[in-house]
């Protein structure tokens, strides 16, 4: 009777949250040109869209307008690269967080910190909301610090629709300055703004089961703390510890934030990418997706100039499968040339690989004729190789050999191309 009581209320707080709030942080804003607007609690569903958006608007224009007067518009520099990281409850932002912040060498920014503070605590312990343009401000303003300018991941923002609008003003804003700066000393300091906005998602059942498991851990700890007296108690969530609040918190998540967010994609970079599985695999696809995006990053001039030049993980693709496509063409276009070169490599190659068994590493020198009589050559002795499993690289220098001596002294010199072949192979056992 409790458990079902309990879920009455929390589903009676998400709809409360979700249609009255947005109207209540309304009120708290400052009028607009002396103007005061009326509050309608009768608003239908489908009245939000306009609202959030002219609201957001209003609100976003107090806070940049605040900013710029505190840091001059000069100063108004954004980190050049932010992914947006929200998710599920129980999607494992926390640790996905650190781990693009180490692959990706940038900074990381949890809303939840920047409204962990004495003025923030001060608001909540007088029973007033920490709305919307509190958190923008508190957000903007760290931005700017100079320790995020490579850039930052910022986990837990949006998470409304008036957010995800201020994330499209935030976005129209930097290009501006980008525009407005981009012919001057400072351009480099007002790139073109990268937004990704990086979604976890889990679906519900799974969701429960983690934040439960959260909740059983927390548990756990907090009772061999106090058996035992060693370590510190932690700190769980409400909603880890009772079905019925782990699940409300859940469709808060898909009500408030997840429908909002994915509009986004039609305006920025969207990563949709599954947090099921091992945290192993949820890494792998988070490396995956973020592992080359000229074609998103880059500006339509500079990605035209490169397009011609393939990718690295191109050039590896089907490698053995070419290569035995190139030396059966060999075989059959060439079967004399092929022949000779791979004598050439078991008389004058291996004992050279041999004598450098324990660096696992030669250096073959290629000055036969037969290098310099088929252009062909030193391209089926590098197959050669690479099929049987040895490493190889080529280089091309030329020698300078005398043919003849004049009686003046003077020295006549025939170039002569030569090819250098490094070879790599594991190094013996001692």
């Amino acid at each position: 009777e409790h458990e079902v009581s309990q879920g009455v209320f929390l589903r009676m707080l998400a709809v409360c949250r979700a249609r009255l709030v947005p109207v209540l942080r309304l009120g708290a804003m400052r009028p607009v040109s002396g103007s005061t607007r009326a509050l309608d609690l009768g608003l239908d569903s489908a009245d939000y869209p306009a609202h959030d958006s002219s609201m957001a608007q209003n609100m976003f224009t107090s806070v940049w307008n605040n900013l710029e007067k505190l840091h001059g518009r000069q100063n108004m520099k954004f980190p050049k690269e932010i992914l947006w990281l929200n998710g599920a409850p129980g999607s494992g932002k926390g640790t996905i967080a650190k781990y693009v912040q180490e692959q990706r060498q940038i900074t990381h920014i949890a809303v939840s910190d920047l409204l962990d503070t004495p003025e923030f605590r001060l608001v909540k312990a007088s029973a007033k909301l920490v709305n919307d343009s509190h958190v923008l401000y508190a957000l903007l303003n760290e931005l700017l610090k100079p320790s995020h300018a490579f850039g930052t991941l910022v986990d837990g923002f949006p998470r409304s629709k008036i957010q995800v609008e201020c994330l499209k003003f935030l976005h129209s804003r930097m290009m501006e300055l980008h525009h407005e700066f981009r012919r001057t000393e400072r351009a480099q300091l007002f790139g073109r703004p990268k937004f990704h906005i990086v979604m976890l998602y889990i679906e519900e059942a799974h969701s429960v089961e983690r934040q439960l498991a959260r909740g059983r851990r927390v548990q756990e700890h907090n009772e061999e703390v106090r058996r035992t007296g060693e370590g510190q108690l932690m700190e769980g969530r409400p909603t880890d510890f009772d079905v019925v609040a782990a699940r409300t918190r859940y469709q808060i998540f898909r009500e408030e934030a997840y429908d909002a967010i994915k509009t986004l994609r039609n305006h920025f970079h969207y990563h949709f990418i599954s947090a099921s599985g091992p945290v192993e695999e949820v890494k792998n696809r988070v490396l995956h997706e973020f592992q080359y995006q000229s074609g998103l990053e880059l500006s339509d001039g500079a990605y035209a100039s490169l397009a011609a030049v393939p990718l690295a993980s191109e050039v590896g693709s089907h490698y053995r499968q070419r290569l035995i496509s190139q030396l059966e063409l060999y075989q059959e276009m060439v079967p004399d040339t092929l022949k000779r070169v791979a004598d050439i490599v078991v008389k004058d190659f291996m004992p050279a690989i041999h004598m450098s068994v324990s660096a696992g590493h030669a250096r073959v020198r290629c000055d036969q004729a037969i290098f310099r009589e088929h252009p062909q050559a030193i391209a089926i002795a590098n197959c050669i190789l690479s099929e049987r499993g040895f490493e190889t690289s080529v280089f091309h220098t030329v020698d300078h050999v005398p043919t003849h001596v004049g009686t003046d002294g003077s020295v006549r010199c025939e170039a002569r191309p030569v090819y250098i072949m490094e070879v790599g192979y594991p190094k013996g056992r001692r």
